[in-house]
C-alpha cells in the first residue's frame, strides 16, 4: 500500500490491485488522497506524473490532518505559495502542481545547494 495524493488541475486514473490482484481502475479527484495498492508500480505515465508533481506519494493533501506546513527556515515560511513557486523558478527548479509541503521542501534543497 502506498499513500498517493492527486496535485494535479484534474482527475488521475490509475491502475490499482482488486482484492484478487486483477487490474481495476481508480480514479483520484483533485487533492483526493488515498493509500492504495498499485498494480505495476513501475508504470511509465505513473513516473511521469509524479515526475511533474501531479501525483505525489506518501504525502497527505494540505489541510486533512489539521497541520500547517513549516519549514525549518522561517525565511521561507514567511513566503506564499507563489512566491514560493517564483523563487524556485528562479533557481531553475520546474515547480509542478504541488502542495505547500512539496514547495517548502524543495525550496529548502534549493537553498541549501545554491548557498
Amino acid at each position: 500500500m502506498v499513500e498517493i495524493t492527486n496535485r494535479a488541475l484534474g482527475p488521475r486514473t490509475l491502475w490499482v490491485k482488486s482484492e484478487r490482484g486483477q487490474p481495476v481502475q481508480r480514479t483520484l479527484r483533485r487533492g483526493e488522497t488515498a493509500a492504495i495498492e498499485l498494480h505495476s508500480p513501475e508504470d511509465p505515465v505513473l513516473k511521469a506524473w509524479r515526475d511533474a508533481g501531479e501525483i505525489v506519494f506518501g504525502e497527505a493533501a494540505e489541510g486533512e490532518d489539521g497541520e500547517t506546513a513549516t519549514s525549518q527556515d522561517a525565511e521561507l515560511d514567511k513566503l506564499s505559495d507563489d512566491e514560493l513557486r517564483a523563487y524556485l523558478t528562479d533557481r531553475g527548479v520546474q515547480v509542478g502542481n504541488w502542495g505547500r509541503r512539496r514547495l517548502l521542501a524543495e525550496a529548502e534543497r534549493a537553498k541549501a545547494t545554491q548557498g
